[in-house]
């Protein structure tokens, strides 16, 4: 029992992916066109008003285990999820839509459109992984995988897998 779950599913079935980020891209330009109204455009001023439906208030969360298992080169709606996952990313957090992608390499992912939207994750989270798996997440020239020497320790970097005069890794044990 999940009751702050309305859908969930335990296969990365193509047909249902793609339905799902359909679904959650037509909740997004819903709740835009909705808030336009009140002249806002994100959920945070949204809650400021008094009179707005409570469900487009509301946070949405999808998450995807296994998420690079979606894009195997012969799954059909690939480039349709694709894109849909960029508009997602290109608007959606303002609007209250949420993503938490899951996968132990990007590097078999063949999409200009999926390689796009991952561009825009600000947020990524690295555990022990090969070099390779980890720079197709984080970028090639953030080499902060090689501090990752035991299970259970990882990095979260909050600038697009990058570095910066800031830093950009910040290392943690679990």
């Amino acid at each position: 029992q999940l009751p702050h779950a309305t859908k969930y599913a335990f296969s990365a079935e193509s047909e249902l992916i793609n339905d799902l980020f359909s679904q959650l891209k037509k909740e997004m330009d819903e709740r835009y066109a909705y808030f336009t109204r009140f002249s806002v455009d994100n959920l945070e001023d949204a809650k400021k008003l008094g009179d707005i439906d409570p469900s487009k208030l509301r946070r949405i969360v999808l998450i995807i285990d296994e998420f690079a298992s979606i894009f195997t080169e012969d799954a059909p709606f690939i480039e349709e999820i694709a894109i849909n996952l960029l508009l997602i990313i290109q608007k959606g957090r303002a609007m209250g839509i949420n993503l938490l992608l899951a996968a132990q390499n990007f590097n078999n992912i063949k999409s200009s459109a999926f390689t796009q939207a991952v561009s825009l994750i600000p947020t990524r989270i690295l555990l022990k992984s090969s070099p390779e798996a980890a720079s197709s997440i984080l970028g090639y020239s953030n080499k902060g995988y090689v501090e990752i020497t035991k299970i259970g320790q990882g990095l979260i970097n909050n600038n697009f897998g990058e570095i910066n005069n800031d830093g950009g890794n910040y290392f943690f044990k679990s």
